[in-house]
């Protein structure tokens, strides 16, 4: 079986698209199966990470996106794409004859698809009613996020490690490209704050960052209390050593979840916004506000580094997902094909 995945990464849209495949392909390749990526190429595109992993990657101009051609032969072919919807699916699926899979977070388009996967918390099957085929599996919720091994694996001794712990580690985490400069801001707003003084800071980025650079000038202002690391290749280690987290919503709230961090989210991107609600009614995050940063950053912090509350949330962050979710996909995957 040979699997082929579409998806992109730049500066402006991240890398979790690129990232998520890359779980669900990795996978695949425990399995035997072939597995390739067609990746529009340009500044963050991550074809470069992928290659560094022996996948084999077609890269695209910016100017196709929809281009068929690189494909190649087929089996499964999974798409996570915010730009393409049931014309370019059925057109893929003719030329390939193979079974469509589908990554989405915002069932706002029609697809042509075997079968669905939207991850976020407080998605339903029904939302998709009427955007997919009457026979499509569609799988949604954080049962069936595509997160890596590890962090399932570093969920026992991360929660047997966190209870009764008095919180004094900080993770900032806005994702591989943060373009919106959210780490700095975060940054500036905690040099303001007394109460932050006793938190030791550890600021994970993607090496292609835009302001990595200015992120880290201002981390050599703070006297040893941030530390700034790029290109990690182990995050649930990052997550499993941290007591309290600022960071973006989707898919790395969901890391955060399976190891019961309790997050201070920013919704960074519209797609975000229902399931950081959702976080939020769960009892897993605490949403700081753009418009007011230093003020909720403050308040967040204060509400999150009392005894019981910090317990609470932890348990609630841990009942959002088992990190399992993309041994479930491989598996419904596979039972399409059969």
């Amino acid at each position: 079986m040979r699997l082929v995945f579409r998806a992109d990464a730049g500066i402006a849209i991240g890398s979790g698209h690129v990232m998520r495949c890359l779980t669900l392909a990795h996978a695949f390749r425990d399995m035997g199966t072939e597995i390739a990526f067609v990746c529009s190429d340009g500044p963050g595109s991550m074809i470069d990470r992928l290659r560094e992993d022996n996948i084999p990657v077609s890269a695209l101009s910016a100017d196709r996106p929809e281009a068929i051609d690189a494909l190649g032969p087929a089996d499964v072919l999974v798409v996570d794409h915010y730009g393409l919807d049931a014309r370019w699916e059925t057109s893929a699926r003719d030329a390939t004859g193979a079974q469509v899979v589908v990554i989405d977070d915002l069932a706002d388009r029609a697809h042509a698809c075997d079968v669905l996967i939207d991850h976020n918390m407080g998605r339903a099957p029904s939302d998709y009613n009427g955007l997919v085929p009457p026979a499509a599996t569609v799988l949604t919720g954080p049962k069936f996020a595509m997160l890596r091994p590890e962090f399932a694996a570093s969920r026992p001794n991360a929660m047997k490690n966190r209870v009764g712990r008095i919180p004094r580690q900080l993770l900032i985490a806005f994702g591989g490209t943060d373009p919106d400069n959210w780490t700095g801001r975060c940054l500036e707003s905690l040099a303001s704050l007394p109460a932050a003084g006793s938190l030791d800071v550890r600021v994970v980025m993607g090496p292609s960052a835009p302001h990595l650079g200015a992120v880290r000038r201002i981390a050599d202002t703070a006297g040893g209390q941030v530390t700034v690391v790029s290109d990690v290749r182990n995050m649930a280690v990052e997550i499993a050593s941290a007591d309290i987290a600022i960071g973006a919503a989707g898919i790395s709230a969901l890391e955060r979840s399976v190891l019961g961090l309790p997050t201070l989210l920013a919704v960074t991107a519209p797609n975000q916004a229902p399931g950081s609600r959702a976080l939020v009614a769960a009892g897993a995050a605490l949403c700081i506000d753009p418009d007011d940063l230093l003020d909720s950053i403050s308040r967040g912090l204060e509400h999150m580094r009392a005894a019981d509350t910090l317990a609470a949330m932890q348990s609630a962050a841990a009942g959002v997902t088992d990190g399992l979710g993309t041994s479930r996909i491989a598996e419904t995957i596979l039972a399409h094909g059969r």
